[in-house]
């Protein structure tokens, strides 16, 4: 199971499901993050670039796919939402 979950509020979801959701969540020990409504998940969107570089650096043999899954783990830090949130 994720460990992290997108909040997204559509135009017309009221802040106190927001909120009410995001508390479930803390209940579950869930990551959460609220983030606008856009086409496919924000994570996603931060997520496929980095993935796509690791892919080209593969195929160009700049990197042993080892070293590639290290420097992932290393520099794709967990963070908590808490340290997120604004």
């Amino acid at each position: 199971m994720k460990r992290m979950v997108e909040l997204i509020g559509g135009l017309h979801t009221p802040s106190e499901t927001i909120e009410t959701t995001r508390a479930a969540l803390g209940a579950m020990v869930k990551e959460r993050v609220v983030v606008e409504d856009s086409p496919g998940f924000v994570s996603n969107q931060v997520l496929l670039p980095t993935i796509n570089g690791a892919v080209f650096l593969d195929q160009d043999k700049a990197a042993s796919r080892t070293a590639l899954l290290y420097l992932q783990s290393k520099l794709a830090a967990p963070r908590r939402a808490s340290q997120l949130e604004e």
